[in-house]
C-alpha cells in the first residue's frame, strides 16, 4: 500500500514538473514566429534567386519608386498571405501542443506519433509553399530594375549585418 502511495506521489511529481518545464519552453521552438506568420528562412532559396517577399518590398517601397497601383497589389500579397500563415502557425502549434502533452502525460503510441508528426510536417509544407508563392506574385509585380534593386540592397544588408 504505502510502495502505491509512493509511487502514485511521485508519479503526481513528475507530472507537475513537466508542466512547470514546458511552460518555460516554447513547443513548438519557433512559436512565436509562428503565430506572427514570419517566414523564418523558409524562403532562402526565392530570396537568392531574385524574388523578394512583400514584407521586404514594402519596407523599401520608397526606395524601389512603386506605383500606386504596385504598393496597393503587395500590399494585398502580404495581407493574405500573413492571415493565411497565421492559421497554418497556430494549426502546427495545436498540433505540435497535443503530442507534447501525451508525452508529458505518458499516454502516447507509436501510431500517434506518427500521425501528429506526418500532420505537422504537412502544415509545414503548405505554410513553406504559401511563402514561397507570395515571393513569386510579388516577383510578378515588380519591375525587373526593381527586383534587382532589392537583391543588391539585401546583399549590402547581409555585408553590414543589416
Amino acid at each position: 500500500m504505502i510502495n502505491k502511495i509512493l509511487l502514485l506521489t511521485g508519479t503526481c511529481i513528475l507530472t507537475l514538473f513537466t508542466v512547470v518545464s514546458s511552460g518555460r519552453s516554447q513547443v513548438p521552438p519557433d512559436r512565436d514566429a509562428l503565430l506572427n506568420g514570419e517566414e523564418t528562412g523558409l524562403t532562402a532559396s526565392a530570396d537568392a534567386n531574385g524574388y523578394p517577399g512583400p514584407k521586404r518590398v514594402l519596407d523599401v517601397a520608397g526606395d524601389l519608386k512603386l506605383s500606386a497601383g504596385q504598393k496597393k497589389e503587395i500590399e494585398q500579397i502580404y495581407t493574405q498571405t500573413q492571415s493565411r500563415a497565421k492559421e497554418l502557425g497556430q494549426r502546427i502549434i495545436s498540433v505540435e501542443k497535443e503530442l507534447n502533452e501525451s508525452f508529458a502525460s505518458g499516454l502516447v503510441a507509436e501510431n500517434t506519433i506518427r500521425e501528429s508528426v506526418d500532420q505537422i510536417e504537412k502544415l509545414r509544407a503548405k505554410l513553406r509553399t504559401l511563402h514561397l508563392v507570395a515571393h513569386l506574385k510579388t516577383r510578378a509585380v515588380l519591375s525587373s530594375a526593381q527586383a534587382e534593386m532589392v537583391r543588391k540592397m539585401k546583399r549590402a544588408g547581409a555585408r553590414t549585418g543589416h
